[in-house]
């Protein structure tokens, strides 16, 4: 007894050495050799690379905030929750925090007050411009990176590295736009009728809730394509031959608001694929998956009535049925939860 007693009171004079012999040697690894370091892949600095988002982070709080129960799945193991987005080691601190301003702006400016609101009409300036050419810019950048980019002609390949300047050139003040490669931003609301071709019955809560990215291409076309909750915006890269009306994002002021825009019909194409990539996903949920998300939902019943989630849910029930909604299986459970 009195030799354990020796021992703790030493263990609790060492301690103090030892965690500060510990948080050293944490420090010493991360600024040691062995820590990643290379050029940062927006200002081509050497660094110690952060963890960077693809999709900024506000954009996952968010729907976790606002969904039925505070987990969220993603595209690639649709079985295992997740806290975030796709991160990368990509950019620098410095230019970190720069990506961070255009992301304040838009979150605080539009995207938190049109969610809460979407009949709001939103005035901008070139702060929604930066923002979106940032979020076009680490799409394609990321696809670089990780594609041989071998199905993409050598005119499509040159237009790539075009954008790619263009868009730094534009963040940092050296273009006054982004000239060809512009961004085309636009608010979704809730369907409630539509005269479209097999309309995914998914439809309302892909258009309000997903967050997607994806390069969208063909033999004369490359844009990137983000889905931001109740935003979508395509980057031109190789711009579209036909024209768009009411989705332009302007360098100087303009402003967003509910309404009326055209877009050419393999746009809804397009975006009809993935709405139904995401009902898919959700097919190939587990049925032990299943069960956890029915436990959770029980668990929180409240929150899941006054949801954003249970809104896009309704919806679709409204214009599609209550078949929309039930996922077919030896157990009847909703289709996105």
């Amino acid at each position: 007894m009195g030799r354990r007693a020796c021992l703790s009171r030493c263990g609790r004079r060492l301690w103090p050495q030892l965690k500060n012999q510990i948080l050293q040697l944490r420090v010493n690894i991360e600024r040691s050799p062995l820590a990643e370091s290379r050029p940062c892949a927006f200002c081509d600095q050497v660094s110690q690379l952060r963890a960077s988002h693809i999709l900024p982070a506000f954009l996952f709080r968010w729907l976790r905030e606002t969904g039925g129960t505070p987990h969220i799945r993603n595209s690639k193991n649709p079985n295992v929750r997740v806290q975030d987005g796709l991160k990368v080691p990509m950019l620098c601190d410095v230019c970190e925090k720069q990506f961070n301003r255009y992301e304040t702006d838009f979150s605080k400016r539009l995207f938190y007050p049109v969610s809460q609101d979407s009949a709001l009409m939103v005035p901008y300036g070139e702060w929604l411009l930066r923002y979106c050419v940032s979020v076009s810019w680490r799409i394609l950048r990321h696809a670089f990176d990780t594609t041989t980019m071998a199905e993409f002609s050598d005119e499509q390949r040159d237009l790539i590295d075009s954008a790619l300047n263009t868009w730094s050139r534009f963040l940092n003040g050296e273009a006054s736009s982004p000239g060809i490669h512009e961004q085309h931003f636009w608010q979704m609301g809730a369907i409630s009728e539509h005269s479209m071709p097999d309309m995914p019955t998914n439809a309302n809560r892909y258009l309000m809730r997903a967050m997607h990215m994806d390069i969208a291409w063909k033999s004369d076309l490359v844009m990137t394509y983000a889905k931001m909750g109740p935003f979508i915006l395509f980057g031109y890269v190789q711009p579209p031959k036909s024209k768009w009306v009411g989705t332009k994002v302007h360098v100087r002021q303009g402003v967003i608001k509910p309404g009326q825009f055209e877009l050419p019909g393999d746009i809804y194409w397009y975006i009809r694929d993935k709405m139904l990539e995401m009902s898919y996903l959700n097919q190939n949920i587990s049925e032990t998956q299943w069960d956890k998300i029915d436990a959770t939902v029980m668990d929180n019943l409240d929150r899941m009535r006054g949801s954003k989630q249970f809104e896009a849910i309704l919806h679709d029930r409204r214009l599609f049925g209550e078949a929309a909604i039930i996922r077919k299986s030896k157990k009847t459970k909703p289709t996105d939860r």
